[in-house]
């Protein structure tokens, strides 16, 4: 069933699983507002629902869909968190979603920060306190001799990127590293 030319697709949440086996690795892009509120909307409402007439619950979507900030697992959970709740609930949710995550959202990254080495741990928790500084910067305070290839690590975890040399994470797991 496998021939010449065919395309094998792996997920992981570790890049460097892979490195040595695929010819090409695609980084699949969070999802655009308008993407993100229909992934959001088919967890969060019912296929007969009629609650998009309803303007404030509209409103709200779009603000969790923001904080969401295009993740499709985030958007699923806090979807599914919300589905049958009443105006006032979702209100609710999404003021402490600031201050502290959903459980369902730490409980899944609570699984790949476990899977981290102690010594990663530090370093993810580290660049939490130093986010959006420079990687150079990031990498002199890091207590490593070897902080290039600590940072390469998280990377290839998903648990930060560097953008035009700085050292970015996701505002979830900014939220998530506080918490800790």
């Amino acid at each position: 069933w496998i021939r010449q030319g065919s395309r094998i697709v792996i997920a992981t949440s570790d890049k460097s699983l892979i490195q040595d086996v695929a010819d090409y690795t695609y980084v699949i892009p969070q999802l655009n507002h308008k993407d993100g509120l229909g992934h959001f909307g088919r967890y969060a409402f019912d296929h007969h629902s009629n609650i998009h007439n309803n303007e404030v619950i509209m409103k709200l979507s779009k603000e969790f869909v923001h904080y969401g900030r295009g993740h499709p697992l985030v958007l699923k959970l806090l979807g599914a968190d919300l589905n049958g709740k009443d105006e006032d609930h979702w209100k609710t949710k999404l003021a402490t979603l600031a201050e502290n995550s959903s459980q369902s959202i730490r409980d899944v990254l609570q699984v790949s920060y476990d899977e981290l080495s102690q010594e990663h741990k530090d370093i993810f928790l580290d660049i939490a306190c130093f986010r959006s500084e420079d990687e150079s910067y990031i990498a002199s305070l890091l207590d490593s001799s070897e902080a290039a290839s600590e940072i390469k690590a998280l990377m290839n975890k998903f648990m930060i990127n560097v953008s035009e040399d700085r050292v970015e994470m996701h505002d979830l797991l900014y939220t998530f590293a506080r918490e800790l």
